[in-house]
């Protein structure tokens, strides 16, 4: 009887991930090729939730403001970043029955422009 009430549970929770792009440098705008970069990578990310299969939250542009966070973190950690080098940007999104979930990563190395 556990194994029949696992099985239908298992078919109820799903999720999946999977790799939108690879870029060398990406920005929220029109920048010039960095000078001076962190070592250091840092992530951000864009989410929506569903719940009956309608979204919540902001679904316009995703991937600005994945960036966006991911610039925010660099400033948190005293780095006040201009853009990003070394991007990877991916997709995860997962369900359990009447709700779920779809989140919008990046991670890159920050950059700013000595001036």
């Amino acid at each position: 009887m556990k194994g029949i009430l696992l099985a239908i549970f298992g078919v109820f929770l799903v999720g999946c991930s999977t790799n939108l792009a690879n870029y060398s440098i990406v920005s929220t705008g029109n920048v010039p090729i960095p000078t001076e970069k962190h070592e250091n990578y840092v992530e951000g990310e864009s989410c929506l939730f569903y719940f009956l299969g309608i979204p919540f939250g902001n679904s316009a542009n995703r991937h600005s403001a994945a960036t966006a966070d991911a610039l925010e973190e660099a400033s948190k950690d005293g780095f006040p970043a201009e853009g990003l080098t070394n991007v990877t940007v991916w997709e995860s999104a997962w369900s359990i029955i009447l709700f779920g979930g779809d989140c919008v990563k990046v991670r890159g190395e920050p950059f700013q422009f000595e001036r």
